[in-house]
């Protein structure tokens, strides 16, 4: 079924990786729901990431592109910079723990890539166009992201004013569907049968000595 549990009156959960293509996809006529207003900073003023108006969040989007490319902060708000401070700070830190929980646990995983590291004379601190050329270790950080996703949140899209049919199965306008990321990267859609398991060789080649 691809719409598996109902979390509240009008809020369905799916893990189906083409209800997910479906609502997030640039095409896609559901809007954003009240999901989003739990990212604001300030009760009553929406942000880049909170603001569910399209004309007014692609304007925002606009303005912070314009902002990294000059190499200036902009939140859209134009007093302060808290989002971009903050933003991704907590995820990332979630990233670098579960990579070092799998390294520190499993041995011949971080002897090999000690190995990789080593041979490979890196800079320290290592820069990031040397890190995509260890093929051992970014198979470690994907595979770390893919069993404990560090952004879980639902994303919860509203269903257009009309409704839609979903596999057959009609959702009603303003119902909201959220996708739990948890289950979706340990389908067994995407890694058979061994999808709870830490498995990094998954995204080696298969050509390589993994």
């Amino acid at each position: 079924m691809c719409l598996e549990y109902k979390i509240g009156p009008y809020h369905l959960l799916t893990s189906d990786l083409d209800v997910m293509s479906r609502m997030l996809g640039v095409r896609s006529r559901c809007r954003c729901a009240e999901w989003y207003t739990g990212m604001r900073f300030a009760p009553t003023r929406d942000n880049v990431e909170s603001e569910k108006d399209e004309a007014k969040h692609s304007a925002l989007r606009s303005k912070m592109a314009a902002g990294l490319l000059a190499r200036q902060w902009y939140s859209g708000r134009e007093v302060d910079r808290l989002e971009e401070r903050v933003d991704g700070t907590d995820t990332s830190a979630t990233a670098v723990r579960v990579v070092l929980l799998y390294l520190f646990t499993t041995p011949r995983v971080l002897e090999k890539f000690r190995a990789e590291f080593t041979e490979a004379q890196v800079s320290l601190p290592i820069r990031d166009s040397e890190a995509n050329d260890l093929p051992y270790f970014q198979a470690i950080i994907k595979e770390a992201l893919r069993i404990w996703p560090p952004v879980i949140g639902l994303m919860e899209k509203e269903v257009q004013p009309e409704g839609d049919v979903v596999n057959g199965q009609f959702i009603p306008s303003g119902a909201n569907i959220g996708y739990s990321a948890f289950r979706i990267f340990r389908s067994k859609k995407l890694c058979v049968d061994d999808a709870d398991e830490f498995h990094h060789e998954r995204w080696i080649d298969t050509h390589q000595d993994s």
